[in-house]
């Protein structure tokens, strides 16, 4: 499962891991900078990857979720569920 969402764990675990500060403090700033560090085809494969993703029931999206994150991002903190966290995600790509 993690080889087909490669581009949304590094999402995950690089930029919203323990050390998001280097990216920003919201989830806007944070996708701010992601666009400007990461090229159109990972933009591209992120936005594919979530809209895959968010086709899945609830209880299999946060399954899955919380494996790509590999306990490095949990949104609950953030005041996001996971399918609440990619939707926000989704809508600044």
């Amino acid at each position: 499962m993690e080889k087909m969402y490669l581009t949304l764990r590094k999402l995950l675990v690089v930029f919203f891991g323990p050390d998001f500060e280097m990216f920003g403090e919201t989830v806007d700033e944070i996708m701010h900078n992601y666009r400007k560090i990461e090229n159109e085809v990972a933009l591209s494969n992120l936005r594919n990857q979530i809209s895959d993703i968010l086709s899945l029931p609830d209880a299999q999206l946060d399954k899955v979720m919380s494996g790509l994150a590999e306990n490095q991002f949990s949104p609950d903190p953030w005041g996001f569920t996971w399918r609440s966290f990619l939707e926000k995600v989704q809508s600044t790509l």
